[in-house]
């Protein structure tokens, strides 16, 4: 190597070494949250303990993410407000007076159901008031809109017959405001005006202003979404069913929704309703006393890719959900647990399942005893969590998904061409989701090699010096964290495994014996070993790290194997197989007047005895690494595509459990058949016949 080049190599390292040291610096400012924090914990830093109380005798339904902090409003016996709270959950003193917006009940609002902020950050609240057009008693849809230090605005009812509104939605300065009011036909129908900037009703929507929906029975509207084509949807109650209605941008009623843009189904009330960007309705609300949240096509139709036929149901324990938002593909909601004032807090996936990360009992449903009902939900800043509800006043926030934690194990010295494990095993995860894995093999900080699921990583130097590993570890949701091994290289020989013919062995722990071809006897493994195929080895007191070449690429297939004696064998090819067939044991004691068993029924169901073959255990392997290894038993074979796995011979069959990654298992004696798929967690049965 010329001096040029040596200096060229040298600065190099240095680079990748900084490039390091700046990415563990990085990570290093990033804040570090309790380390029992998980995602929908209550936030230590807002209000008391994750729940504020402001000092209000109002019940607040409905919550909305402000610049400063969360801003709710509600109804009281004597008044309505209007809240706004700091990040830190405490009273904001620039907003109204001592963060509260009041309106006695002799003022023009009665009531406050819904919350909104304006294109220039003025709070918009609908709900219903006084009108000197209506006898006493009876009440109009109204919106009032404050000014952005919460004093006194502007009060905009929507003329025509009694009712409430329950919803708002900014349209730049002008809004959408829909609810309830009495229709011509003596029921009450769903209505949803469009107002200008300065509150008079937009002549160009619907029928002067306002477009209804009417479905025949009283009906009753408590949430609105409009989706990415300016389509409204308002969600509520008809009768006794749930009950969905949308209209096109212009107040038209949308044909294509149902071929009428009118929906009931079931039994229930929904409560809250978004659009997803595909146009996609969810909704959230109570069926059968029990929380419920729906999901419907475009064109008004079940989804069948969520929950069960379309709908996610919760135990029938009087719980009932009044807030909801969508994260992403992820639908957060909110509600009453059991029946009491206690708050509910639910989690589902794209698919409607309730998401495990959350935790609570069941999970994906959690209570919190300190706040009331939610009645509303909004994201707020950071993928946190917004609830408002009563009835006594409380405003809750939620923690997000909380970041991983990555380990990475690695020996500290090796030898040139010896082969070096990298385990992030140790990673963590608050919520205890699957994580995933990528390598930085090569030192630059790419994370050029993808490990999926499988924690494991290999490779060997082929120069001395010290050298920079890394892993990246990334949860579900996208959060992800690094950690760095060096480990130093001395110049050496060592025995290398080739392609198809060999493999090495290293011993880890306890006794490892091997046997090589045409030997009789066994030697102690104590050192790197070169393992040519037909090498019989003996760990069922042991560990030994086998390594052989995946393909010509030099890449190695590596695992830990144990509890078990093996024939090595790796197959022909440009990525051969590597089978391991289990030895040792006897099955002399076996046969009972041997009768057929269930083909890969599961091991508990397969009953010793009289006209069957015993359970009795022959002989098995664990293995756990990554790479194309089969584990070959006498019934059936197990071909890696994970990390964790045992094969266990019995008299009556062969049993593979997967403890992490996945498997696939071949039924020996009747080979025709596909093989089975195991996942972590699961194990099969191969009958002997």
């Amino acid at each position: 190597m010329t001096q040029m080049s040596a200096t060229i190599t040298r600065e190099a390292k240095r680079r990748r070494r900084r490039r390091f040291l700046a990415l563990a610096f990085a990570a290093a400012l990033l804040p570090v949250p309790a380390a029992d924090a998980r995602l929908g914990d209550l936030d230590p830093s807002f209000g008391s303990g994750g729940i504020a109380t402001p000092n209000v005798a109002a019940t607040l339904e409905a919550v909305t993410n402000g610049p400063g902090g969360p801003v709710a409003a509600g109804t009281g016996a004597n008044e309505a407000v209007v809240v706004q709270l700091t990040n830190a959950g405490t009273p904001d003193a620039t907003f109204g007076a001592s963060g509260v917006a009041r309106f006695p009940n002799g003022a023009e609002v009665l009531r406050l159901h819904a919350i909104a902020l304006d294109s220039q950050g003025r709070v918009l609240a609908a709900g219903d008031g006084r009108s000197s057009t209506l006898p006493a008693g009876q009440t109009t849809p109204i919106v009032q809109r404050l000014a952005a230090s919460g004093g006194p605005g502007s009060t905009f009812p929507v003329p025509g017959p009694v009712g409430e509104s329950h919803a708002v939605v900014p349209l730049g300065d002008a809004m959408l405001v829909a609810g309830w009011r009495a229709g011509a036909a003596q029921h009450d129908v769903f209505f949803v005006a469009r107002l200008d900037a300065n509150g008079n009703l937009d002549l160009s929507f619907g029928t002067r202003g306002v477009a209804e929906a009417d479905f025949g029975v009283g009906a009753r509207a408590s949430a609105m979404a409009v989706d990415d084509a300016g389509r409204i949807v308002l969600a509520g109650t008809a009768g006794s069913q749930h009950a969905l209605a949308r209209f096109d941008a212009n107040g038209s009623p949308d044909d294509t929704f149902d071929g009428d843009g009118e929906v009931t189904f079931g039994a229930g009330e929904l409560h809250a309703v978004n659009v997803d960007g595909v146009g996609r309705i969810t909704a959230a609300g109570v069926s059968n006393r029990s929380a419920f949240v729906v999901r419907r096509l475009s064109n008004g139709g079940r989804d069948p890719g969520f929950g069960d036929g379309g709908a996610t149901t919760g135990a029938q324990d009087g719980s009932g959900l009044g807030g909801l938002a969508l994260d992403g593909g992820r639908a957060v909601v909110g509600g009453r647990s059991g029946g009491t004032s206690q708050l509910l807090l639910g989690s589902l996936n794209g698919a409607g399942a309730p998401e495990p990360a959350l935790g609570g009992s069941p999970p994906g449903w959690r209570s919190f005893g300190g706040a009331g009902e939610a009645f509303g939900v909004a994201l707020g800043p950071g993928g946190t969590v917004y609830t408002a509800g009563g009835p006594q006043p409380s405003i809750s926030r939620h923690l997000p998904n909380a970041a991983p934690t990555a380990a990475l194990a690695a020996p500290a010295t090796a030898v040139t061409g010896e082969p070096v494990t990298f385990d992030a095993v140790a990673s963590t995860d608050p919520e205890g989701e699957q994580l995933r894995y990528a390598f930085d093999l090569d030192g630059n900080g790419s994370f050029e090699f993808d490990g999926g699921q499988n924690p494991l990583a290999l490779r060997s130097f082929a120069s001395a010096g010290a050298h920079l590993v890394g892993v990246r570890i990334t949860d579900p949701r996208g959060a992800s964290a690094a950690a760095t091994r060096s480990v130093t290289v001395t110049a050496g020989r060592v025995p290398r495994p080739v392609l198809g013919k060999q493999g090495v062995a290293k011993p880890l722990s306890g006794i490892v014996r091997y046997r090589l071809p045409g030997k009789r006897r066994f030697k102690r493994l104590t050192k790197l070993t070169a393992i040519p195929n037909g090498t019989e080895i003996d760990a069922r007191k042991g560990r030994l790290l086998l390594t052989v070449l995946h393909d010509a690429s030099g890449r190695l297939d590596g695992a830990r194997f144990y509890a078990g004696r093996f024939i090595f064998r790796q197959g022909k090819g440009k990525t051969p197989i590597t089978t391991l067939r289990l030895t040792g044991g006897s099955f002399k004691n076996c046969t009972v007047n041997g009768q057929a068993a269930s083909i890969l029924a599961v091991a508990s169901s397969v009953k010793g005895g009289t006209g069957t073959r015993s359970k009795r255990r022959v002989r098995k392997l664990w293995g756990d690494g990554r790479g194309r290894f089969r584990t070959r038993g006498r019934y059936g074979a197990a071909t890696v595509r994970g990390t964790k796995w045992l094969t266990l011979d019995r008299c009556d069959g062969t049993k593979v459990r997967v403890v992490r990654g996945k498997v696939g298992v071949q039924d020996l004696v009747r080979p025709n058949r596909r093989p089975k798929l195991v996942r972590a967690g699961e194990k099969t049965f191969v009958a002997s016949g």
